[in-house]
C-alpha cells in the first residue's frame, strides 16, 4: 500500500488530473477499509476540512457553544505531575529546567533536539519558532533518522514554505548548516559536551559549543543554560534590559542592533585558549552575577519581560504565551535593582500600527513563556496537540504553552491577527486527521510527497527563470540589430 501511495505522488497539473483524483479516491477507500471503518487520515491532504465538517467536529467533541462566541484563547487545565525538580516559589527556571535537562540526557536524539532549540530561535518570532521547531524534529526523526545534508535541509525549508507551515521563517541562511552539523554529530556531542561541562569552566564550554557551524557565544550561552544550567543568553532583550539597569556595564555590550562584540572567528578556536571575545562574554555574565543576576535570574527575567512585551505590543493586548502565572518573585533581593524599572521597546517587525512602549522589567507573568522551553519527543508532542485541539483533552505545559486560535475573533478580526498564530499548530495541518497515534509509514509518505512537490515547484521556477533570461537576451539582441543596444 505504501508503494502504491508513493506512486500517486506526482504533479496533478501534468498528466491526467482526473486519473490522479480517481487513483487517490481509490487509495482512500482501500485505506479506509484496511482501517476498518476509521476516518481515513489521508483525506485531509486531498480535501481540506470544510466549514460544515469543522462544525460537525466541534459538535462531536462537545465544545460549549459559548466558547465559540468568545475571542479567547483556549487554555486547558495543566496537569501537576510534570515537575521533575524541586520548585522554588515563583521561578520558571526552577520549575522547568530539570525537566528539560532530563529530556536532553535521555539519548543523543533528545540532546540534539535541545541543542537546536537555541540557535533556531534566532531572528524569528518565538511562537513561530516553537511551531516550526517540532515540524523540523518530526521530519528529521522520520525522514532522516541517520544523517541529513544541508541540501536536504534547504529542500525541507522550501518544500514546507507555504502559509500553513512557513518553515523558511525558522530555517534559512546559516541555520541550514547548523541543523546538519548538530544532527549528524549528535552522538559525539552527547558524549563530549557533558565531560566539558563537568570541568566547571564556562569559557571552555562556550568555546566547545561555538565550534558548531553557525553558533556564536550568545546562542552557545543559551545552549549551556538549557543543557547544563550554566552561563546564559544575552540576546537583544537582555541587552536592552541590562544596559538600562546597569549602565556601568554598557562597555561590555553591543551599542546598537548592528554591532556584536562577541562574534568569534572560527579559525581562532584552533589556538587552544578561548578567544578574547568569548572571555568578554563570560566577563559580562560574571559581572551580572555579582549584581545578583545569575543563570536562573537571567532566565526568569527574560521570560517575564518577553511575555509582557508581546502583550503590550499586541493589537488586542493578547500575548502569544499561555497564562500560567508569574515566573519571578519581585520580593526576591536578587531583583531589587530591577523592580520598578521600564525599558523602551520598539514594536516587533511587521506589527502594523505598533508604537514604542515602556515595558516593565518585572511584570506579572512569565511562566507561560518559560514553559515553551519544555521539550517533548515530536511524536508525543503531536499526540498531545491532536488530543488538545481536536478532542478537547488537557495536555502538558509543553504542548499548551503557546495557545493557537481556537474559534471566533474580536469585532470581526480573526484571532490569529492578534496573536500571530494560525488556527492550529503546523503539525495538525500537516498530519491531518491521522488519529491519536502516529503511523510512521504514513508520516514518511506525507513528508516524501511534500518534498517531491517542493522539488517540482523548484524545477518549474528554474524553467520560468531560464525562459525569462532567454527572452531578455533575445530582446537585447533584437535591440542591438536596430541600434538600440
Amino acid at each position: 500500500m505504501s508503494d502504491f501511495r508513493n506512486w500517486l505522488i506526482f504533479d496533478e497539473a501534468s498528466v491526467g488530473y482526473a486519473i490522479a483524483g480517481l487513483g487517490r479516491e481509490l487509495c482512500i477507500l482501500l485505506e479506509a477499509r484496511r482501517k476498518k471503518g476509521k476516518r481515513d487520515p489521508q483525506r485531509q491532504l486531498f480535501a481540506p476540512e470544510t466549514e460544515a465538517e469543522e462544525a460537525e467536529r466541534i459538535k462531536k467533541h462537545q465544545i460549549p457553544p459559548e466558547e465559540r462566541e468568545k475571542p479567547e484563547i483556549w487554555e486547558p487545565p495543566m496537569p501537576e505531575e510534570e515537575e521533575s525538580c524541586p520548585i522554588t516559589p515563583l521561578s520558571g527556571y526552577a520549575k522547568h529546567i530539570g525537566a528539560i535537562q532530563a529530556f536532553a540526557m535521555a539519548n543523543p536524539e533528545n540532546f540534539a533536539q535541545v541543542m537546536m532549540f537555541s540557535p533556531l530561535s534566532a531572528n524569528v518570532p518565538f511562537p513561530k519558532h516553537w511551531d516550526n521547531f517540532y515540524m523540523l524534529m518530526t521530519i528529521l526523526k522520520h525522514q532522516f533518522p541517520d544523517k541529513v545534508t544541508p541540501q536536504e535541509i534547504d529542500q525541507v525549508a522550501k518544500a514546507f514554505g507555504d502559509y500553513q507551515y512557513a518553515m523558511p521563517h525558522t530555517i534559512s541562511g546559516w541555520k541550514v548548516d547548523t541543523i546538519a552539523d548538530i544532527w549528524n554529530n549528535r552522538h559525539k556531542l552527547y558524549t563530549r559536551l557533558p565531560k566539558v561541562a563537568r570541568k566547571g569552566d564556562d569559557a571552555d564550554l562556550i568555546r566547545e559549543l561555538v565550534k558548531i557551524k553557525g553558533i556564536q557565544p550568545v546562542k552557545a550561552g543559551f545552549m549551556a543554560q538549557l543543557l547544563f544550567g550554566r552561563a546564559g543568553c544575552i540576546d537583544t532583550h537582555n541587552v536592552d534590559i541590562y544596559r538600562h539597569v546597569f549602565p556601568e556595564l554598557k562597555k561590555l555590550m553591543p551599542k546598537g542592533s548592528g554591532e556584536d562584540p562577541w562574534n568569534v572567528v572560527k579559525t581562532k578556536l584552533a589556538k587552544g585558549a578561548p578567544p578574547e571575545k568569548i572571555q568578554r562574554y563570560i566577563k559580562l555574565l560574571k559581572e551580572l552575577e555579582k549584581r545578583g543576576i545569575g543563570t536562573q535570574q537571567l532566565w526568569d527575567v527574560w521570560v517575564d519581560f518577553v511575555e509582557s512585551f508581546y502583550e503590550y505590543m499586541n493589537q488586542y493586548g493578547i500575548g502569544p504565551y499561555a497564562k500560567l502565572g508569574q515566573a519571578i518573585d519581585p520580593e526576591d533581593p536578587h531583583y531589587k535593582e530591577l523592580v520598578g524599572k521600564e525599558v523602551l521597546k520598539q514594536p516587533p517587525a511587521g506589527r502594523e500600527g505598533g508604537k514604542p512602549a515602556l515595558i516593565p522589567v518585572i511584570g506579572k507573568g512569565g511562566m507561560g513563556a518559560s514553559a515553551t522551553h519544555l521539550q517533548l519527543d515530536p511524536d508525543e508532542m503531536y499526540r498531545q496537540l491532536y488530543r488538545m485541539y481536536r478532542m478537547g483533552i488537557p495536555a502538558s505545559q509543553a504542548a499548551a504553552s503557546i495557545p493557537f486560535k481556537r474559534l471566533g475573533g474580536k469585532e470581526g478580526e480573526p484571532l490569529e491577527k492578534a496573536i500571530g498564530m494560525g488556527r492550529e499548530p503546523s503539525l495538525l495541518h500537516y498530519f491531518g486527521k491521522s488519529g491519536e497515534e502516529l503511523d510512521p509509514d504514513f508520516v514518511r509518505w506525507i513528508i516524501k510527497g511534500q518534498l517531491a512537490k517542493g522539488g517540482r515547484d523548484r524545477e518549474k521556477e528554474e524553467r520560468l527563470k531560464k525562459a525569462a533570461r532567454r527572452k531578455a537576451e533575445l530582446e537585447r539582441y533584437r535591440g542591438g540589430l536596430f541600434g538600440e543596444w
